[in-house]
């Protein structure tokens, strides 16, 4: 399973796919959707915010008799958060919320380009209804989380993880590939509980017959506690296979001939708790 800080998780598609005018609207409005600076990031930044919000718990861990030097610097009715960011993982209801989140903001966004525009505005208060109705339900489930999280390769919101991409993977002779576009995607891997990470972006390449795929990490920071990476591989579009053998973090490179039976003993990290959302008021 992935987590929240790998990627963005929610894409234009999901976004066509709940309402297909946003194509035309982000153009007629000069509205940026994918991107660094677009709704879907600033989208993600505002639901990570909500999520830490209402995951604090009340008052300092640390008291004068354990820990003077703590209880001083922190003191008793400090709010911090149960969780880090990083510990999140992706869920289905997590996911139409941000989505839902996603959408609202782009009409927001377009609500202010487009005064008078009744029709966008009551896009705008369908998608606020639906984001509040799918965090209503998120709270009734709960927030996944792993206490030993491990970002994917590339995690598009840990800062200097490098990124995968088409730089990362090429072609060479003498392999059994045939002709044909290909997947490949990487992912990290810890020896000491035997899981890895989610998998990075997915490169795409084509091979010209008979070539073997060669996958790289230059650029890439391995999290802290992974021990080796992952190769995997597919005809596009089809199940990524592994290439059935972890590869130590001191080998750049390594050089995948064909595509075999694949390995499907990977454990990937799954959720370790699923934590419930306070619904109470604190009092100083």
């Amino acid at each position: 399973m992935s987590l929240l800080i790998d990627s963005d998780h929610v894409t234009l598609n999901d976004l066509v796919a709940l309402d297909s005018e946003i194509p035309t609207i982000a153009s007629n409005e000069k509205i940026v959707i994918e991107g660094e600076r677009g709704i879907i990031r600033e989208s993600w930044s505002e639901c990570a915010d909500k999520l830490l919000e209402n995951m604090q718990a009340f008052g300092s861990d640390a008291t004068f008799q354990t820990d003077p030097v703590g209880w001083l610097r922190g003191g008793f009715g400090i709010n911090r958060s149960r969780i880090k960011i990083e510990q999140v993982v992706m869920s289905s209801p997590l996911k139409r919320w941000m989505t839902y989140a996603a959408l609202a903001m782009f009409y927001r966004n377009a609500v202010r380009r487009t005064v008078g525009d009744d029709r966008i505005a009551v896009k705008m208060d369908m998608a606020t209804e639906e984001r509040d109705a799918k965090w209503r339900t998120l709270k009734r489930i709960g927030l996944p989380i792993s206490y030993s999280p491990i970002p994917c390769p590339g995690a598009t919101h840990i800062y200097g993880a490098g990124s995968f991409t088409e730089e990362n993977v090429t072609t060479l002779p003498d392999g059994n590939f045939p002709a044909g576009a290909y997947d490949v995607a990487i992912s990290w891997y810890r020896n000491t509980d035997m899981v890895s990470s989610g998998r990075s972006e997915i490169v795409s390449v084509n091979v010209n017959g008979d070539e073997q795929i060669q996958v790289n990490i230059v650029g890439l920071l391995p999290p802290i506690g992974a021990t080796s990476w992952i190769g995997w591989v597919a005809k596009a579009g089809s199940p990524l296979f592994s290439i059935g053998s972890m590869v130590g973090l001191s080998v750049n490179s390594v050089e995948i001939t064909g595509i075999g039976s694949g390995v499907f003993t990977i454990r990937e990290q799954s959720e370790d708790s699923i934590l419930t959302f306070q619904n109470v008021f604190h009092r100083a």
